[in-house]
């Protein structure tokens, strides 16, 4: 009787740990951000969707697209985005790379700040990023004219 009353209460004690808890990675806000100068300031779903399957390779005004990634968010943007695994998404990668249809696979970040480094030094960058963590030197776009947060935003 003892060993069932505590394997209830270790059950409900992780129970409210992971209600509470849970994964903070999954509720983080992306942001779709790039350089400053930058002339976009919105982009599709469509359009996103091109650019991160490299198959977009530069902005209206001609700057090429350099890709970020936040290493801590990419298994969420690329299921949302794609519908794909992170696993589905290296071998696309691989496959643009060797057949010579891509010369550069997109460049993962492990910390907000080196990434918001890299899209402020790059003037053809995109990247997504938790919200919370975006530079005030870098600027957000809109997907679909919609803003992060709003009740429509296609990232959510």
């Amino acid at each position: 009787m003892k060993k069932t009353i505590s394997i209830n209460l270790i059950n409900r004690v992780l129970f409210v740990i992971i209600l509470f808890c849970g994964d903070n990675v999954s509720y983080a806000q992306i942001a779709i951000v790039v350089n400053k100068e930058n002339p976009v300031n919105n982009l599709s779903f469509q359009e996103l969707q091109k650019i991160y399957l490299g198959e977009m390779t530069s902005f209206s005004r001609g700057n090429t697209i350099v890709l970020g990634v936040d290493a801590d968010l990419k298994q969420k943007f690329i299921t949302i985005l794609l519908n794909w695994s992170e696993l589905n998404y290296k071998k696309h990668w691989m496959k643009m790379i060797f057949s010579g249809e891509s010369h550069v696979a997109p460049k993962e970040l492990k910390r907000a700040e080196e990434l918001n480094t890299f899209i402020s030094q790059n003037r053809g960058s995109i990247a997504f990023i938790d919200i919370t963590k975006v530079d005030k030197d870098l600027k957000i776009l809109t997907i679909d004219g919609k803003e992060p947060g709003s009740k429509d935003y296609p990232l959510n």
